[in-house]
């Protein structure tokens, strides 16, 4: 192992080509952490060089290990750490060099691009060789060929690599052109920056250590990888990937295909990517409910590949239960099953926000149930349980727990009727964690506001709809349209929505009072409906006798309907009392109590 200093120019005015191994994760850095960063140093690089007192700035420590090459071909090194910093360079030196030519540059555009390209000599019979770096899926390496090598954006599809370049791109062209007079001066200071200022700390290990190890020592401290990387690492390294693209694409191909892997859930610290969340359910039903601390994954996740070494299922087989499983938890997420109503009860648990179940719901949609009928049941089952607990707003922070033990128990018994189990363990949950009753949920929907958040309103509202349309009536179709609508507006005017007492006569205590009865019950689920977004912007503030028609003429909802044919002539208090109870029993129709509870 030897650690060298090395300027930008000395990485790569050699004929190499630096390869990005498969156990890496794909191209990761943003805007405000690393694009706006680096470019402010460049350009304070820059004007520190025409002012003759540019020093080297350290852009951090890249490990990097030699690799075989054949006879006439460019070097080659697999980079093990620090592929995120040297992809950016490219791409920043990608956009410099089109700058340059931009001004009609062509030395110094010349000059940029002999960091980025190797001479077609030197390629041999690989492409990938004429380019320094080479990404490791084939979808990034040719989003990195298509940036490095095309004239024109059209048609680019906005990866990460591409979006890091536009931004690169224009920040260059707005730099060079703020003083025009002065631009060769700048020009001569952005590639003396580029080149000579900008330095890495390499770590060149030797042909025989251990590159996977290194990289996960490496990435315990710094910049933080997610427990996907890290699984992905450790999945290369079990299955002696090395530099063989097949194995690698056969393993974690179906995680790079869809960017929405990467995308990110929760709040806050609690933010993570459905990569992670599908790993750790996976793994959760793996050790059948055994609970964890999501830290703990990717130590977990090795535990158990190294239980399986010794006790079985083999490499090839784990591989394929963990495709098996991402194909399913990806249909669960995407409400994607066979069966519309279970993708209905699935789209639901999603808007509210609830994901505890979703590690059960991967094991009861990766077992062979004894029928389809029982794992409908089971889901429409845990769907009422979530349902009513969200409309009372109960606490969730036990859930986990609760759908963990309810694997351990449903895999005990893999024959018997998982919906009862289901039922069964539910029941058995007391205090806050109880099943709500219909009186307690019924008082709670006539007596208190709504939820104000739209998404569990709206999730709400679609599911009373379904239950209203009977098998003989047209689907709903696309919902995406459909949006929560105050019957009576939170922007009441007393001219259009008067507000009333039994006597006609209120004094000014009277009217706050019912000023403040008003505003609370318009959050009321009887006062809520839904209607299309065009709708809603055309009925508005409208009085009731105009919003009324508008739903009659335009609206074929069967909530609008019902809502419409027992309608009073004014809209007040007392019809969103009664509307509220028509709802409730409703909510109760539509997420039942199993029965014998």
């Amino acid at each position: 192992m030897d650690v060298n200093k090395y300027s930008v120019k000395q990485l790569f005015d050699l004929n190499i080509s630096y390869r990005v191994p498969p156990f890496q994760r794909p191209y990761s850095w943003g805007l405000e952490r690393q694009w706006e960063p680096l470019w402010d140093d460049v350009q304070k690089l820059a004007t520190q060089h025409w002012e003759g007192r540019a020093k080297p700035h350290f852009m951090g420590a890249i490990v990097l290990q030699p690799l075989p090459s054949a006879t006439g071909e460019v070097k080659k090194c697999s980079i093990i750490d620090g592929q995120q910093r040297l992809v950016t360079i490219q791409l920043l030196l990608r956009a410099a060099e089109i700058g340059f030519r931009a001004l009609s540059d062509e030395h110094r555009a010349e000059r940029i691009k002999g960091m980025t390209g190797n001479g077609e000599h030197h390629a041999g019979k690989d492409p990938d060789n004429l380019l320094k770096v080479r990404q490791s899926s084939p979808r990034e390496r040719a989003a990195f060929r298509q940036i490095m090598q095309s004239e024109t954006a059209d048609g680019w599809k906005q990866t990460g690599l591409h979006k890091a370049f536009l931004y690169f791109k224009e920040e260059v062209s707005k730099w060079m052109q703020e003083a025009p007079l002065d631009w060769d001066a700048r020009a001569e200071g952005l590639e003396a920056a580029l080149s000579d200022h900008l330095h890495f700390v390499s770590v060149d290990l030797d042909d025989g250590e251990e590159p996977y190890t290194i990289f996960s020592t490496l990435n315990e401290r710094g910049v933080t990888l997610e427990a996907s990387d890290l699984i992905k690492n450790m999945l290369m390294y079990q299955a002696d990937v090395g530099e063989c693209e097949e194995k690698a694409e056969h393993i974690w191909g179906l995680f790079e295909k869809d960017d929405w892997w990467r995308s990110k859930t929760g709040e806050n610290n609690l933010k993570r990517s459905q990569s992670d969340r599908f790993f750790d359910h996976w793994l959760t039903v793996k050790k059948n409910g055994e609970p964890r601390r999501p830290e703990r994954l990717p130590h977990d996740f090795n535990s158990y590949i190294e239980i399986c070494k010794d006790k079985g299922p083999n490499m090839e087989d784990l591989i394929q239960d963990l495709q098996h499983g991402a194909g399913t938890y990806l249909q669960i997420q995407k409400s994607k099953s066979q069966d519309a109503t279970v993708n209905a009860a699935l789209e639901r648990m999603h808007a509210l926000n609830i994901g505890a179940p979703m590690a059960f719901m991967l094991w009861l949609f990766m077992q062979k149930v004894p029928s389809q009928e029982q794992r409908e049941g089971a889901v429409r089952v845990i769907e009422s349980y979530i349902v009513r607990r969200k409309l009372l707003g109960q606490p969730a922070n036990k859930l986990p727990d609760i759908f963990s033990s309810l694997i351990a128990k449903a895999s005990r018994n893999p024959t018997h009727n998982v919906e009862r189990i289901v039922v069964e363990h539910l029941s058995d949950q007391t205090g806050s964690y109880g099943w709500p009753t219909d009186k307690v949920l019924a008082a709670k929907l006539t007596q208190e506001p709504m939820s104000k958040q739209n998404k569990v309103r709206r999730s709400i509202l679609l599911g009373l709809e379904a239950c209203l349309r009977s098998d003989k009536v047209e689907p709903l179709g696309s919902t995406d349209e459909y949006t929560v609508e105050h019957l009576m507006p939170r922007k009441w005017s007393e001219e259009e929505w008067p507000l009333t007492t039994d006597n006609g006569q209120q004094s000014d205590e009277e009217l706050r009072h019912l000023r403040d009865v008003r505003e609370r019950k318009i959050e009321f689920i009887g006062n809520l409906t839904l209607a299309t977004r065009k709708l809603n912007s055309t009925t508005g503030n409208k009085p009731w006798s105009e919003k009324k028609k508008e739903l009659a003429n335009h609206s074929s909802l069967f909530l609008n309907r019902d809502l419409l044919q027992s309608s009073p002539k004014a809209w007040d208090e007392a019809a969103i009392d009664a509307r509220s109870q028509v709802v409730a029993d409703l909510v109760l129709k539509t997420w039942p109590l199993p029965a014998g509870i």
